[in-house]
Order: C-alpha cells, then structure tokens, then sequence
C-alpha cells in the first residue's frame, strides 16, 4: 500500500482512498476517519448541551447505568452507553480497562502492575484507575503498537 500525503494550504482538507476492495483494516480505517472529529453530545453538570471532542477525554465510566465523560477539568454525563463507545471508537485510542471504564490512552501517564493482575493507571491528571485483570494484557499490547 502507498501512501501519498500532498500539502496545500489553499484547499480543504480531503483524504482520497483508492483500492481493489475494502479489506477489514481498511474499513476500520475508514470508520476512525469519519469518527475521529466526531464531537461527543454530553450534558454539563447545569443540564447544558455540551460537545466534547473525543481527545480531550481522559477516560469514561459507567456508574449505577449512567455514563460519565471525565476531561482534564469537567465531568459530563453521556446518553451513549461504554459498548455503543467502545463500537463506535474501535481502532483508536480508546481502550476498554474494565466492565465500566474505557481509557484513552493518549493521556496514559504510567502504568503499575499489582500482585492480583491488576493495573493501576496515572493519568494526565494524576487520576489513579484501576484496569482489572481480565484487560490487563490488552492493554500492555495497544500500549506497545501491538493490537
């Protein structure tokens, strides 16, 4: 596959895909194009609509079947559930960490490993999360460029 990138500031930006078929990676590819400046529709702690763009947020959780959006300095309530996110972000920084967490790696300070399999992970924010054991692995290999 080749890939050609050409610069002008004069045009809107635009990505042309030419192919024989669409394979599953490039169909991927095509869904986290068209999803990445997808903004998030949340609702502020003052019942107000919000857009929230999916790289200012550091992590999502699920709490009591309510989904919360967690940015360096607000919290939002979301409409969509952790499996329409996680489906609807396949193939970008968003990793599922545990039944009610999804991390976006991008602000993934450190990791420490604990004795049960567990991983706690710093944030950007020095906010502590725990990844259970069961994606533990997971996550080590996204971190990696493996998955």
């Amino acid at each position: 596959m080749k890939v050609k990138v050409v610069i002008d500031i004069e045009k809107e930006e635009e990505i042309t895909i030419q192919c024989r078929q669409v394979t599953p990676d490039l169909k991927k590819l095509i869904e986290f194009l068209e999803n990445k400046n997808q903004k998030l529709e949340a609702v502020s702690n003052q019942n107000q609509k919000v857009y929230v763009h999916p790289m200012d947020v550091l992590y999502i959780e699920s709490v009591d079947g309510i989904t919360y959006i967690y940015t360096t300095d607000n919290v939002f309530k979301l409409k969509m559930t952790l499996q329409e996110l996680e489906d609807t972000y396949q193939g970008t920084d968003y990793f599922r960490g545990a039944k009610n967490l999804i991390i976006n790696i991008q602000h993934v300070e450190s990791l420490k490993s604990q004795l049960n399999g567990r991983i706690i992970v710093t944030m950007d924010n020095e906010e502590l999360l725990v990844v259970s054991r069961h994606y533990a692995r997971l996550l080590k290999e996204k971190l990696k460029g493996e998955k």
